[in-house]
């Protein structure tokens, strides 16, 4: 997404303006210093938030660095990069002067790893030769030992004077509101670099007029603490507390507007909203039966705005395959989609025809059965699921014979009509007069699920209209 020097909220079809004053104010509320974790989902828009609200602060004069953790963990030291970082924001003295600070930190950081090289040498030598190296490098540990003891104070001292330093260049800006160091895709990184990257900012950076603004998927990151310690018994979240002083929820965006930006950025009108489209009465109302479809799928499942988007831009290359003047039924393409997508086995066993009708039936319930009761409290004419689920089973149906021969039962002497399937939650009068409808067309009644999953796993080629 474009986002303008002068105004970088303003392409922004989440309404993030205002999680970006929010935030804003919670930093300059802290000028002696912190760290907030900018916590959401992985996919949730982070990223592009921070974009935003970086030119944003920029925009009132704030300083301000951004550092993507994940694309850097190539490099072994952490402290490198946010140094590396960090000198952009100062005059160029003060640069040397950092730079020539850190230099005396450094070496704390360098460890030499004697537990790891005993480990080689228990599988890689024999007995005799192997008691002579650790009695060596026993007296190595002594050695060590005690440098480390005699270099204590000096290292303490360095780092003392590292803080020192960074803290007098801060003030020297003489800036009504703090530094922001923005941390991005921590939790992407390698479990050694993302607890590195944390210990080093508790550690070293923590000095009044610098917050750091960690962006991360809280979850993902409590399992690289685990990952890096070797246990599941580690109680991660309590670990994390010791680096983070706030959390800052990025609340989940309004799909609505969200989903209405990919429908044009995406382009879905040129196969919708064609001319030969709108002058054939059975396409009238496949536009906002899309966008219905959409906003139910992608609401109930909780998507992420990266997996909507992955979503969309699947769903437009199945629609290439089609000819313009094709039925497409889109709610049940978008459906099958999300099926292949994010429940590839259920996909699988449809395409397949390993799964029977009640079978079917029951998982298109346990994956939207918490949009189904909403909806049928909610609303007072049938849901849009409804239409997608009997156009679901129908078609399925109608690659065996005898269940399709069996979706509704006639009652004698007229006492009406029953499905023969477990329906769960939707009102069996709205299936009924769907499956009749369904059947009774005779265009539609021709139609077999293989026209629409022979395109979804792309085995047609794009179709010229």
């Amino acid at each position: 997404m474009e986002i303008p020097t002068d105004d970088p909220f303003l392409n922004c079809r989440l309404g993030r303006k205002k999680d970006a004053e929010i935030l804003t104010n919670i930093v300059n509320n802290y000028r002696d210093g912190c760290t907030i974790a900018l916590t959401g989902r992985w996919g949730s828009g982070k990223t592009t938030f921070l974009k935003m609200w970086e030119q944003y602060i920029r925009n009132n004069g704030q300083k301000v660095l951004y550092l993507n953790a994940w694309e850097n963990d190539y490099i072994p030291e952490p402290l490198v990069c946010i140094i590396g970082e960090m000198e952009s924001v100062f005059p160029a003295e003060q640069q040397k002067t950092i730079v020539k600070a850190a230099k005396g930190i450094f070496h704390i950081l360098k460890k030499i790893p004697y537990t790891l090289a005993l480990d080689f040498v228990d599988h890689k030598v024999g007995s005799e030769t192997k008691d002579l190296i650790k009695e060596t490098v026993s007296e190595k540990q002594d050695k060590v030992f005690e440098n480390e003891l005699s270099e204590y104070k000096v290292k303490k001292d360095g780092l003392t004077r590292f803080k020192s330093v960074l803290e007098n260049a801060v003030s020297s800006m003489k800036a009504e509101n703090p530094v922001v160091f923005i941390v991005d895709e921590l939790d992407r990184c390698r479990p050694d670099y993302a607890v590195e990257v944390l210990e080093i900012i508790k550690h070293f950076f923590s000095v009044p007029g610098i917050v750091f603004i960690l962006s991360i998927d809280k979850d993902q990151l409590a399992n690289s603490v685990r990952g890096y310690y070797g246990s599941d018994r580690i109680d991660a979240e309590e670990y994390l507390r010791r680096f983070i002083d706030i959390e800052y929820s990025l609340p989940d965006p309004e799909i609505k507007p969200f989903i209405g930006y990919l429908y044009d950025y995406f382009e879905f009108s040129t196969f919708f909203d064609s001319a030969r489209r709108s002058e054939e009465l059975n396409f009238n109302a496949d536009h906002s039966i899309f966008l219905e479809a959409a906003e139910d799928i992608c609401s109930s499942r909780h998507l992420t705005c990266r997996q909507t988007e992955k979503l969309f831009a699947y769903t437009r290359l199945v629609l290439s395959s089609f000819n313009i003047n094709q039925l497409v039924f889109p709610g049940l393409l978008l459906c099958l989609i999300y099926f292949k997508m994010f429940h590839p086995e259920l996909y699988l066993r449809i395409t397949r025809n390993e799964i029977s009708i009640n079978g079917l039936s029951d998982e298109f319930d346990k994956i939207f059965h918490a949009e189904i009761t909403k909806e049928n409290s909610s609303r007072s004419r049938p849901d849009i699921l409804i239409y997608i689920f009997c156009q679901l089973i129908y078609f399925y149906a109608q690659l065996n014979s005898k269940d399709n021969a069996q979706l509704i039962a006639y009652l004698p002497d007229n006492n009406g009509k029953i499905l023969t399937f477990d329906q769960h939650d939707f009102n069996s009068e709205h299936c009924i007069t769907i499956l009749e409808k369904l059947d009774s067309n005779m265009n539609t009644s021709r139609i077999r699920l293989t026209a629409l999953t022979s395109r979804i796993d792309l085995l047609y080629g794009k179709i010229v209209s």
